[in-house]
C-alpha cells in the first residue's frame, strides 16, 4: 500500500492561518488607500499649479492683448470709414442722366489731393533749403582756411630757417639710408660667400657618401664568398668534416669582414645624418643664432661632423 510522504517542517493550524491572511489583507487595503490618497493629492496639486500658471500667464499677457485689440479696433474703424466713403462714391457714379454732377463731395476730395501734392512739394523745397543753408554755413570757414594757406605760402621763402632745417634733415636721412644699404649689401655678400663655402664642403660630403656606398658593396661580395665556402665545407663526408686551419681562417675572415661592414654602415649612417642636417641648414641658413655665432670663414657644424666621419673612415682603412 502506497504511503504519502509528509514535508518536514513546522505546520500551522487553520486558526493561525486566518488571522495571518486577515492581517495581510488589511495591510494591503491600507497601502492601497494611502496610494490612492497620494495620487489624488498629486492630481489636485498639478491642477492647482496649472491653473495658477495659466492665470499668471493671462494676467501678464492681458496688456498685450488689450493693446492688440485697441490697435485692431482703430484699424477696423479707419477701414470701415474708408470703405463707406469708397462705397458711397461708387454708388454716386451710378447716377443716371442729369443727376451725374460734380457736387461738393467730389470738389472736397479733389481739393484734398491738390493740397497733399502742395504739401509734399513744400517739404521737398524745405529739404533743399536746409542743404543750401548747411553749405553756406561751411563756405565761409572753407574760405578762411584757404586764405590762411595762401598767406602762409606767400610768406614762405627759400631763405627761411625751417627750409634749411628740412634740407639738413633730408640729407641726414639719405646718408643713414645709404649706410644701412651698404651694411645690408655687405651682410648679403658675407652670407653668399658662406653659402658658397658650405656648398663646396657639401660636394665633399657627397663624394664621401658615394665612396662609402661603393666600399660597402665591395665588401659584401667577399663576405658572401666566405659564407658560401663555410656552407660548402659543412657538406664534407666522414672524418673530413672537421675544424682545421682553413675553417678557423674562414671564421676569422668572416668576423673581420662583418666588423668592417658594420663599421662602414655606422659611418655611412653618420654621414647620411650629417648630410641631411646640412641640407636643412642650406634651406634655412641665415637664422639669427647662426649668423651671430659664426664668422664668414668658419664652416658650419654639419660640415665639421662630415669631416669627422670621413676621418673615422680613413682610420678604418688604415686598420685594414
Amino acid at each position: 500500500m502506497a504511503t504519502l510522504s509528509a514535508k518536514p517542517g513546522l505546520r500551522y493550524s487553520v486558526s493561525d492561518w486566518d488571522p495571518s491572511n486577515k492581517l495581510m489583507s488589511d495591510t494591503a487595503e491600507q497601502r492601497r488607500h494611502i496610494s490612492h490618497e497620494t495620487r489624488q493629492e498629486g492630481r489636485i496639486l498639478r491642477n492647482e499649479t496649472t491653473s495658477k500658471v495659466r492665470c499668471c500667464d493671462y494676467v501678464m499677457k492681458q496688456p498685450i492683448h488689450l493693446c492688440a485689440l485697441s490697435r485692431g479696433k482703430e484699424e477696423t474703424e479707419r477701414a470701415i470709414t474708408v470703405e463707406v466713403m469708397v462705397e458711397c462714391l461708387t454708388l454716386r457714379e451710378g447716377r443716371p442722366g442729369n443727376e451725374l454732377v460734380s457736387d461738393l463731395v467730389e470738389v472736397i476730395d479733389g481739393a484734398q489731393q491738390v493740397l497733399q501734392q502742395r504739401i509734399d512739394k513744400a517739404f521737398e523745397e524745405l529739404f533743399l533749403l536746409q542743404e543750401s543753408r548747411q553749405q553756406l554755413t561751411h563756405e565761409p570757414r572753407n574760405k578762411m582756411e584757404a586764405q590762411d594757406i595762401d598767406l602762409s605760402c606767400f610768406s614762405t621763402t627759400s631763405q627761411q630757417e625751417d627750409m634749411r632745417v628740412t634740407r639738413v634733415q633730408l640729407r641726414n636721412e639719405l646718408k643713414a639710408q645709404c649706410i644701412a644699404t651698404e651694411f645690408a649689401i655687405c651682410e648679403c655678400t658675407r652670407h653668399l660667400e658662406q653659402a658658397r663655402d658650405e656648398t663646396q664642403w657639401s660636394y665633399g660630403c657627397l663624394f664621401c657618401l658615394s665612396g662609402l656606398e661603393d666600399d660597402l658593396q665591395a665588401k659584401m661580395a667577399p663576405l658572401n664568398l666566405v659564407h658560401t665556402w663555410l656552407e660548402n665545407r659543412t657538406k664534407r663526408p666522414g672524418l673530413d668534416l672537421c675544424r682545421d686551419e682553413v675553417q678557423y681562417g674562414l671564421v676569422v675572415e668572416d668576423k673581420h669582414l662583418e666588423a668592417t661592414i658594420l663599421a662602414l654602415k655606422q659611418i655611412l649612417s653618420n654621414v647620411s645624418n650629417v648630410f641631411v642636417n646640412y641640407m636643412s641648414h642650406v634651406y634655412f641658413p641665415f637664422s639669427p643664432s647662426s649668423s651671430s655665432s659664426s664668422s664668414p670663414g668658419t664652416p658650419s657644424r654639419p660640415i665639421v661632423l662630415c669631416l669627422s666621419s670621413c676621418y673615422q673612415l680613413k682610420v678604418v682603412y688604415q686598420k685594414r
